[in-house]
């Protein structure tokens, strides 16, 4: 479960329609971009992904190209900013760590 100030959905909006998949994480970039979040360290939710070959090579192929197209839109954002916050650093490196186990 995740809380926020009703504020930031007034400034930032809510999930980008225009996204097919990983509207959460660009919403969450978003928000991490202009203010700091705690972290909890501990699992609070569990979801299953397909473990058959075909569907699995297909929705890896799905969520890479959607990374990309979150990256490509926060790019410039994330590059002015990750010096002055070390939550952008840690977002943006996350990122790319994912990029590179999918490749």
């Amino acid at each position: 479960s995740v809380m926020f100030a009703r504020t930031l959905y007034e400034a930032y909006g809510g999930f980008d329609e225009k996204l097919d998949v990983l509207e959460d994480w660009d919403l969450w970039l978003r928000y991490a971009l202009e203010h700091p979040f705690a972290f909890t360290n501990k699992v609070t939710s569990i979801y299953y992904t397909p473990y058959k070959d075909r569907k699995k090579r297909r929705r890896d192929l799905t969520l890479r190209a959607a990374e990309r197209q979150v990256v490509e839109k926060h790019k410039s954002a994330i590059l002015q900013t990750h010096f002055k916050s070390i939550k952008i650093w840690i977002i943006y490196s996350m990122i790319l760590i994912r990029k590179e186990l999918f490749l």
